[in-house]
């Protein structure tokens, strides 16, 4: 009886799943991409404060009021506030470089991002939240809240990435319309 309760612990143990394997996301656009095609460096981007729920490397998904949850295999494969400062500064002067005239400028304007919310919802939605400051050519400092959301196009991580970049280039045309030189 023994050995038959043992043989059959033995082969229950041998039919666990595998473990998933550990995915890595980036957020911003590959190097031959973002690499000096913007044209003039017009402004600097710097996020200047993001939840700590982003403060990690793990991706996060709000799965129902008040609950985020934090996943295990799936993570950033760059810190997540430098990605987000480089896409809007590459979509910002990107937008800029071709109507602005500004001899001799390397970032002339400085633009802080503070990020409140920024997460996909286990609904297929994602948010992001938020306000920029910049300085206008009178030395004033314009402070404008985000609130913008999208809809991921398919389920799961990959998705919501590609819809979080999404609304950070939204954000950046958004940031160009409101404080053009």
């Amino acid at each position: 009886m023994f050995v038959i309760i043992t043989a059959l612990s033995l082969s229950a143990c041998g039919a666990v799943a595998p473990v998933p394997t550990m995915q890595h996301y980036l957020l911003d656009v590959a190097p031959k991409q973002n690499s000096g095609s913007a044209g003039a460096q017009i402004a600097q981007v710097r996020v200047i404060s993001m939840p700590d729920y982003l403060n990690q490397s793990s991706l996060v998904m709000m799965v129902d009021d008040h609950r985020m949850q934090i996943a295990r295999y799936h993570s950033w494969a760059d810190r997540l506030n430098d990605s987000v400062a480089r896409i809007v500064e590459y979509e910002y002067n990107k937008r800029l470089a071709s109507g602005v005239e500004i001899k001799d400028c390397q970032y002339c304007y400085s633009i802080a991002l503070s990020i409140e919310h920024f997460y996909p919802t286990s609904e297929g939605d994602v948010y992001l939240v938020g306000y920029y400051q910049y300085e206008t050519e009178q030395r004033e400092t314009v402070k404008q809240r985000f609130n913008l959301s999208g809809k991921m196009k398919a389920d799961g991580y990959q998705a919501a990435v590609a819809e979080m970049r999404a609304l950070l280039v939204l954000l950046s045309q958004q940031i160009a319309e409101q404080s053009r030189p």
